[in-house]
């Protein structure tokens, strides 16, 4: 896929250190053509990179983010990622109407 095929494992560790799960899992996402977004700013769900909705594909600043102190990852959502959308669905009975399963994901590492 495009830009983020030719990448390395170096690519995110700089050929420093072994790469974290975060990285790989950011890797990944990039190999499958959607832009990685590293989290971790205040409550940990904030991304590292200020101006992070104007990445793209084969930006160098995505390499940037600060992987090695991410507590987590998102992905852009939108055009810059093939038109991915997401829909974040919280209240159990609207869940249960629209068919969908609530899981509960425990944070604590």
């Amino acid at each position: 896929l495009s830009s983020a095929s030719h990448l390395s494992r170096d690519w995110f560790t700089g050929g420093i250190g072994e790469m974290t799960p975060i990285e790989a899992a950011a890797r990944e996402y990039l190999r499958q053509g959607i832009v990685p977004i590293a989290q971790g700013r205040a409550d940990g769900k904030r991304p590292l990179l200020e101006g992070y909705n104007r990445l793209t594909l084969g930006d160098p600043r995505i390499r940037n983010q600060g992987w090695k102190r991410a507590t987590g990852i998102g992905i852009l959502l939108g055009e810059r990622s093939g038109g991915i959308a997401a829909i974040d669905i919280d209240d159990p009975d609207f869940a249960r109407a629209a068919g969908v399963e609530l899981v509960h994901v425990d944070p604590s590492p």
